[in-house]
Protein backbone atom coordinates (compact mmCIF):
# COMPACT_ATOMS: atom_id res chain seq x y z
CA UNK A 1 0.00 0.00 0.00
CA UNK A 2 1.30 3.39 -0.66
CA UNK A 3 1.36 6.63 0.91
CA UNK A 4 -0.47 8.40 -1.69
CA UNK A 5 -3.91 5.92 -0.51
CA UNK A 6 -3.18 7.29 3.41
CA UNK A 7 -5.05 10.39 2.99
CA UNK A 8 -7.83 9.18 1.64
CA UNK A 9 -8.58 6.52 4.38
CA UNK A 10 -8.79 8.84 7.03
CA UNK A 11 -12.38 9.99 6.48
CA UNK A 12 -13.26 6.67 5.57
CA UNK A 13 -11.78 5.41 8.61
CA UNK A 14 -13.39 8.52 10.90
CA UNK A 15 -16.90 7.77 9.88
CA UNK A 16 -16.28 3.97 10.42
CA UNK A 17 -15.46 5.01 14.28
CA UNK A 18 -18.43 6.93 14.67
CA UNK A 19 -21.01 4.32 13.67
CA UNK A 20 -19.51 1.82 16.22
CA UNK A 21 -19.18 4.48 18.45
CA UNK A 22 -23.18 4.50 18.06
CA UNK A 23 -23.76 1.43 17.63
CA UNK A 24 -22.08 1.35 21.24
CA UNK A 25 -24.38 3.50 22.49
CA UNK A 26 -27.79 2.43 21.50
CA UNK A 27 -26.10 -0.89 23.05
CA UNK A 28 -25.65 0.47 25.91
CA UNK A 29 -29.21 2.15 26.21
CA UNK A 30 -30.48 -1.53 25.31
CA UNK A 31 -31.81 0.03 22.02
CA UNK A 32 -30.32 -2.86 19.73
CA UNK A 33 -32.89 -5.38 19.90
CA UNK A 34 -35.52 -2.07 19.00
CA UNK A 35 -37.45 -2.40 15.86
CA UNK A 36 -35.94 -0.68 13.28
CA UNK A 37 -38.66 1.62 12.20
CA UNK A 38 -39.77 2.59 15.84
CA UNK A 39 -36.17 3.05 16.59
CA UNK A 40 -35.89 5.49 13.54
CA UNK A 41 -39.03 6.90 14.62
CA UNK A 42 -37.34 8.12 17.94
CA UNK A 43 -34.47 9.16 16.38
CA UNK A 44 -36.26 11.55 14.31
CA UNK A 45 -37.62 12.78 17.18
CA UNK A 46 -34.88 13.32 19.08
CA UNK A 47 -33.09 15.41 16.08
CA UNK A 48 -36.43 17.52 16.10
CA UNK A 49 -35.99 18.08 20.20
CA UNK A 50 -31.91 19.01 20.13
CA UNK A 51 -32.74 22.25 18.39
CA UNK A 52 -35.38 23.02 20.47
CA UNK A 53 -35.44 22.23 24.28
CA UNK A 54 -32.00 23.21 25.27
CA UNK A 55 -32.80 22.27 29.20
CA UNK A 56 -34.35 18.74 28.26
CA UNK A 57 -30.96 18.51 26.05
CA UNK A 58 -28.84 19.12 28.91
CA UNK A 59 -30.36 16.68 31.60
CA UNK A 60 -29.71 14.29 28.77
CA UNK A 61 -26.10 14.91 28.40
CA UNK A 62 -25.70 14.80 32.53
CA UNK A 63 -27.54 11.29 32.64
CA UNK A 64 -25.54 10.25 29.67
CA UNK A 65 -22.05 11.08 31.08
CA UNK A 66 -23.01 9.79 34.73
CA UNK A 67 -23.44 6.55 32.42
CA UNK A 68 -20.57 6.60 30.48
CA UNK A 69 -18.36 7.41 34.02
CA UNK A 70 -17.54 10.46 33.31
CA UNK A 71 -19.00 12.31 36.45
CA UNK A 72 -21.16 12.02 38.42
CA UNK A 73 -25.12 12.50 37.92
CA UNK A 74 -26.18 15.14 40.22
CA UNK A 75 -28.72 14.23 42.35
CA UNK A 76 -31.43 16.83 44.35
CA UNK A 77 -30.80 16.82 48.08
CA UNK A 78 -32.49 15.22 50.91
CA UNK A 79 -33.46 18.33 51.98
CA UNK A 80 -34.98 19.98 48.95
CA UNK A 81 -37.03 16.70 47.93
CA UNK A 82 -37.50 15.86 51.94
CA UNK A 83 -37.32 12.60 51.54
CA UNK A 84 -34.12 10.25 50.95
CA UNK A 85 -32.41 9.65 47.49
CA UNK A 86 -31.92 5.69 47.42
CA UNK A 87 -31.89 5.59 43.66
CA UNK A 88 -29.15 3.33 42.77
CA UNK A 89 -26.13 4.97 40.53
CA UNK A 90 -26.98 3.89 36.94
CA UNK A 91 -24.88 0.79 35.77
CA UNK A 92 -23.99 -0.34 32.13
CA UNK A 93 -25.57 -1.74 29.87
CA UNK A 94 -29.41 0.09 30.36
CA UNK A 95 -32.00 -2.12 29.45
CA UNK A 96 -35.95 -1.44 29.08
CA UNK A 97 -36.10 -1.80 32.62
CA UNK A 98 -33.27 -0.04 34.27
CA UNK A 99 -33.21 3.55 32.45
CA UNK A 100 -34.59 5.92 34.64
CA UNK A 101 -37.41 8.06 34.37
CA UNK A 102 -37.89 11.35 35.57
Amino acid sequence: MSQDNQPNRQPHTEHALRLVRAGGLLEVAGLLETDEEALLGGLLELARVLDQDVERVERWKQEGAAVLGRQPQPREPASATGKEDDRPPPTRPYNKHSIPHG
